[in-house]
């Protein structure tokens, strides 16, 4: 069962990990149409440098749980 668990937990990080750049301009749209434009554009600037290391942090994730499902 515990097996399961992770296997499905890795799942999931490889979703989010194939949609990040979606959630992410999906995220700054709504602080824009909450009203936090100022935000919203310090995350239209620093977008470039916070795909790229949070890409890899996913995959560290997906290769974490993998590693879990196999102990």
């Amino acid at each position: 069962m515990p097996r399961l668990f992770f296997l499905a937990v890795a799942a999931l990080w490889i979703v989010v990990l194939l949609f990040v750049q979606q959630l992410y301009d999906w995220g700054t749209g709504l602080l824009r149409r909450l009203g936090f434009n100022r935000l919203a554009d310090f995350r239209d600037r620093v977008k470039p440098k916070m795909l790229a290391p949070g890409r890899v942090a996913l995959l560290i994730m997906v290769a974490v749980s993998i590693v879990f499902a196999l102990l």
